[in-house]
């Protein structure tokens, strides 16, 4: 039954995609009751009891509350337990949190994210809606310590909280606790189809209209990036900044894909700066490292406003796209439309392999990577280097091919 829907999806996807059309009403249809049968397989698995607050579960997408004639109670040690399982949402009473509002009190809501920092980068729109929407709630965003440079000058956040330190927040003493790790991974392949800024909106309850997503850089960030890359014998070169690895290994060029791409980089005087948390790149001519030494985000990120990022699918493209940087994204699995289409100064590469899309994370044979050359890469670096602001492109074709087709993004599929 699964495979069946996903092959329906994979395929109405594409047509949507070209025509513009919803998913066929039938197999919006299935698609619920797949998910209303998960919910009955994994209700057993989700059973607390507790004092005062009730208790909301969030299966493939889709919110329920347990019971729908009496509320689930937990308690704050339960909830904790819960953060390390499953996607959920703790709500307060109704009552409580409306005379809160009415009041004016302030309202503190948990939200968490723990990791990819393009998933977080996404998730500051609808962020910035509820704020918009309750300006009295105080969201306290749970995420990994290293994003925090980036997002504490975000009005819409109030307080960060490392993920990692879950004995130091009171939890009785939020309005709603809300926990997002793996919920868009886990969604069902009809919600798949939406962008993911949309789909964090829908998970929080907020219907995102303005999507852009903009970090403030400070002036000491861009200090320390020139500082940097003038003590590695940067001389104002062209400047393109690699990222050699994506967020997961099956999305992923090997380094012997790289390779002859850096060569005939740094062979016509391009500076080449790799990037990334661990130490993945390779000394030589025209390169700088600035792989696995630590850089603070910051520096990281006004490095890249000064660059071309050439990369995977992968947190550091949102952060170039979300500072002003140029982009060539690698697209493997999934559609570009759904990662990038609210971007500007982005060209997005991305082969139409018979497996494409797959939504699986990637897989061994990397045929999406084998299919970009090293000339197709260079023919978009010198587009972009001809044309200034781009906007929002792709060069999406069937393979195998010779050269870039070269195009506006295609509209998102509507979905209802």
């Amino acid at each position: 039954m699964r495979r069946q829907l996903l092959k329906r999806t994979r395929e109405a996807h594409k047509q949507g995609f070209s025509r513009g059309e919803l998913l066929p009403s039938d197999l919006r249809e299935a698609l619920l009751d797949e998910s209303a049968r998960k919910w009955e397989v994994g209700l057993e698995e989700i059973v607390y009891t507790g004092s005062q607050e009730s208790l909301s579960v969030n299966l493939s997408g889709v919110w329920y509350r347990f019971p729908k004639d009496e509320p689930q109670p937990v308690t704050g040690l339960q909830a904790k337990k819960l953060l390390k399982q499953t996607c959920f949402r703790r709500y307060s009473t109704y009552e409580r949190l409306k005379n809160a509002f009415k009041r004016g009190q302030s309202v503190p809501v948990y939200i968490r994210r723990d990791s990819g920092l393009g998933d977080v980068l996404m998730l500051i729109p609808a962020l910035r809606k509820m704020k918009e929407t309750f300006p009295n709630i105080d969201i306290v965003l749970s995420t990994a310590e290293g994003f925090f440079p980036l997002l504490e000058d975000l009005p819409c956040i109030s307080k960060l909280h490392d993920k990692e330190k879950f004995s130091t927040l009171e939890w009785d003493s939020f309005y709603s606790i809300t926990n997002l790790n793996m919920a868009v991974e886990r969604m069902t392949p009809h919600n798949r189809l939406m962008h993911r800024i949309d789909q964090f909106g829908m998970l929080l309850g907020v219907e995102v209209s303005d999507h852009s997503i903009e970090i403030p850089l400070r002036p000491e960030w861009e200090v320390d990036a020139e500082d940097f890359l003038r003590r590695e014998g940067w001389n104002d070169e062209p400047l393109v900044v690699i990222q050699l690895k994506g967020a997961v290994e099956s999305r992923t060029p090997t380094l012997e894909w790289w390779k002859p791409i850096v060569e005939i980089l740094t062979g016509r005087g391009d500076k080449v700066v790799f990037v990334g948390h661990e130490s993945e790149g390779w000394d030589g001519p025209g390169i700088i490292r600035a792989d696995g030494i630590g850089l603070n985000l910051g520096v990281v990120a006004a490095l890249l406003k000064r660059s071309l990022l050439i990369g995977p699918d992968s947190g550091m493209a949102h952060l170039s796209c979300s500072v002003g940087g140029r982009v060539i994204a690698l697209m493997s699995t999934v559609p570009a439309q759904l990662r990038y289409s609210y971007c500007s100064n982005i060209l997005a590469i991305q082969p139409l392999v018979k497996c494409y899309p797959c939504y699986s994370g990637g897989c061994a044979k990397k045929e999406c990577f084998r299919a970009i050359t090293a000339n197709h890469l260079l023919e978009a670096i010198e587009y972009m280097e001809s044309e200034g602001d781009i906007g929002c492109l792709i060069a999406q074709d069937t393979v195998p091919w010779r050269t870039l087709k070269i195009e506006a993004f295609p509209p998102q599929t509507p979905i209802s």
